[in-house]
């Protein structure tokens, strides 16, 4: 069976095309996902004192010092000195992270 130039040709040119077509497309590039910036130092105060809220922490409390983390901050808390209690001053270190995530440091 002999087949004409033509017939042979088409036959050609459409597995040319299908080829092209299937062809699988580049793949695509996406912006990163968002991540949490850092927070202040006055907004991780207050995601700490709620935390502390939250935990009946007795008030008051002071934040005697800060420390910027790379995903977050340390903070430190001490209540009043009460001689009549055992120990007398009672220290809270709170780590709050820039996602939002607070935990306290046993």
């Amino acid at each position: 069976m002999r087949f004409s130039f033509r017939s042979v040709a088409a036959v050609a040119s459409l597995l040319a095309l299908t080829a092209v077509g299937c062809k699988s497309e580049p793949k695509q590039t996406f912006p990163a996902q968002p991540v949490a910036w850092q927070l202040t130092d006055l907004q991780a105060n207050v995601l700490a004192q709620q935390y502390l809220n939250e935990h009946t922490v007795a008030a008051p409390r002071t934040c005697i010092a800060e420390l910027r983390q790379p995903d977050g901050w340390w903070l430190m808390y001490l209540t009043p000195f009460d001689s009549t209690a055992k120990p007398p001053v009672l220290s809270y270190l709170i780590e709050v992270r820039n996602d939002g995530t607070v935990r306290q440091f046993e």
